[in-house]
């Protein structure tokens, strides 16, 4: 007995001692001008828990609408007092809403006490006009609470004249429709108060309705889908600029220069290697740069390729009398190839030297060709793009800050499982196979990002973001464009790719072309190769490669610098 009794005293005592709120009540005034003058006492019990210095009051403000746009309800503090006194408190903009902190940082309240605060502000574009009647759909409460609201009161106060048509009220949580309540009409408009506690997090939605055309509705009207979004819309401005900067650079620096009159010749320009053709023709450099200065130095006599086992290549280095002088990338490319041995097996394994090797010739090409010939504009690429992510940050400001986090998270992610991919396939020696990883990784990152911005900052600001980054590769590709000498020297070259390619010289009109020879044709095989026609260049020559190898006793013709199958 007297244990059930001492439980009984515990839990009393400790239901005594919770922090809770007593009461709270609000006055809602409609104005004629369709605003909101709204006076809330709140009476709450301190127990030095949450409740310590004061109290704060979370207001929403940013309201999603259709097509990703908000509407802002303007709100503002004209008083809050404690006990019928002036209190300290400040204004703090919290993601879509306001908080209101109330007390003051030096002063304690009382533990035990009872406290009863009243703020007064005024807030605008809570009402919702149609032909059937005006609305106002008010959360008395809020559903922000740590604590029960013993007993919620509200009433709602129409101008003088205008006509009550029906009202309503829910109790519960967000979205809860209970009916713990009474109402009761008046003159002037209704009062509502519940009938049992709110628990933490719920709380007491009113809604009025009364006859429409009483009130002036045209701020409401005058205000449009620009108030609450002007930093959205001055973010879309922005990007929108910079993607009119792109198409702008473009057309004064990024385009080429008019082409010329294509003259065929049977002379590869003067002073360009095969590599720095296939640089210039391209604008970048790739594999068959590679590729095509390899086999320069073979048809120079600087190495010889030797077939090793199926499928296998090793380069060999080769002295003695040579058949010609190498260019200064070709000759970066050899230092480099042979800095470890007479010979390199073109393999995998050897992966960290082929790499230097191309790293040599890249650097050689791009200190004689870029800038000389043609020129990536990258300058003002970023200019464009600069002024795009000023216009993707200013969406982002009115917007929660874990956005930027998540984001981040989500690319350092992203990028370290990309890495991972080809590093692990290409140890394997899947080249083709890492960069698929790649591609994948960084379109389910890309997707990954737009659905997080989509979800922090907005659908605007997520397809802002898709044009940009569909943007960018594409104008960065077309701000490439040859300079005049660059452009004159891919005219001579456009002519001697018609040589290559086309099988009978009569066809171009040349005077005096060379007479066809295997020399004639190792010769040309790499600027071929760099071209792409190496197939039609071999098909050219067909019957006398074929001549050629039926001269040496075999049936089929192998250039003097391979061997193999």
């Amino acid at each position: 007995m007297m244990r059930s009794l001492l439980c009984l005293f515990l839990t009393m005592l400790c239901a005594v001692a919770e922090e809770r709120i007593l009461s709270y009540d609000s006055v809602i005034s409609v104005r004629l001008d369709g605003d909101l003058d709204v006076v809330e006492t709140i009476r709450v019990n301190v127990e030095g828990d949450e409740i310590r210095r004061g109290i704060y009051r979370d207001f929403p403000q940013d309201y999603k609408t259709r097509w990703g746009l908000k509407q802002h309800r303007p709100f503002k503090v004209t008083k809050v007092n404690r006990n019928g006194i002036s209190e300290p408190y400040k204004v703090e903009r919290m993601g879509s809403g306001t908080r209101v902190r109330i007390g003051s940082a030096d002063e304690f309240l009382v533990r035990g006490s009872v406290q009863e605060y009243t703020i007064t502000y005024r807030t605008g574009r809570q009402l919702f006009f149609d032909e059937r009647g005006d609305e106002l759909y008010w959360n008395v409460t809020g559903n922000f609470w740590n604590f029960p609201i013993m007993e919620a009161r509200a009433r709602v106060v129409l101008p003088e004249g205008i006509a009550l048509q029906e009202a309503e009220a829910y109790t519960g949580p967000i979205g809860g429709k209970g009916r713990d309540y009474e109402q009761t009409k008046a003159p002037d408009g209704v009062s509502f108060r519940t009938t049992s506690p709110l628990g933490r997090q719920e709380g007491l939605t009113v809604v009025v309705r009364w006859e429409p055309g009483n009130l002036d509705a045209s701020a409401y009207k005058r205000a449009g889908i620009w108030v609450g979004n002007e930093v959205l819309f001055l973010g879309v401005v922005v990007v929108a600029t910079g993607l009119t900067v792109f198409i702008i650079l473009w057309f004064v620096v990024g385009r080429d220069p008019r082409r010329g009159v294509i003259v065929p010749d049977w002379e590869p320009p003067v002073g360009f290697s095969p590599a720095a053709v296939r640089y210039l023709k391209n604008m970048k450099f790739d594999n068959r740069c590679f590729t095509a200065a390899v086999l320069s130095l073979a048809a120079k006599g600087f190495l010889r390729i030797e077939e090793v086992g199926t499928g296998d290549y090793k380069v060999v280095k080769l002295k003695g009398k040579h058949k010609g002088e190498l260019a200064p990338e070709e000759d970066a490319l050899f230092q480099n190839l042979f800095s470890d041995g007479n010979s390199l097996l073109l393999k995998q394994t050897n992966h960290v030297q082929i790499g230097m090797a191309k790293s040599k010739l890249d650097s050689s090409l791009r200190r004689s060709v870029r800038g000389t010939f043609f020129q990536n504009n990258t300058n003002h690429w970023l200019i464009a793009l600069l002024v795009c992510a000023c216009g993707l940050a200013i969406m982002t400001i009115p917007t929660d800050a874990p956005m930027a986090v998540i984001m981040m998270m989500v690319f350092t992610t992203f990028s370290g499982i990309a890495a991972g991919a080809m590093a692990r396939t290409l140890r394997e020696g899947g080249a083709s196979k890492a960069w698929g990883c790649l591609v994948v990784a960084l379109m389910g990152g890309v997707g990954i990002i737009l659905i997080v911005i989509g979800q922090f900052a907005g659908v605007w600001c997520a397809v802002a973001t898709l044009l940009v980054l569909l943007a960018a590769p594409v104008f960065h590709f077309l701000m490439k464009a040859p300079t005049k000498a660059g452009r004159h020297a891919l005219d001579d070259i456009d002519g001697f790719r018609e040589y290559l390619e086309v099988a009978e010289e009569d066809r171009l009109n040349l005077e005096n072309p060379p007479e066809r020879t295997p020399e004639l044709f190792e010769r040309f095989l790499p600027y071929a190769l760099a071209l792409g026609v190496e197939q039609k260049w071999s098909e050219k020559f067909d019957d006398v490669l074929s001549a050629a190898g039926m001269e040496k006793g075999g049936q089929v013709y192998t250039p003097s610098f391979y061997s193999g199958g």
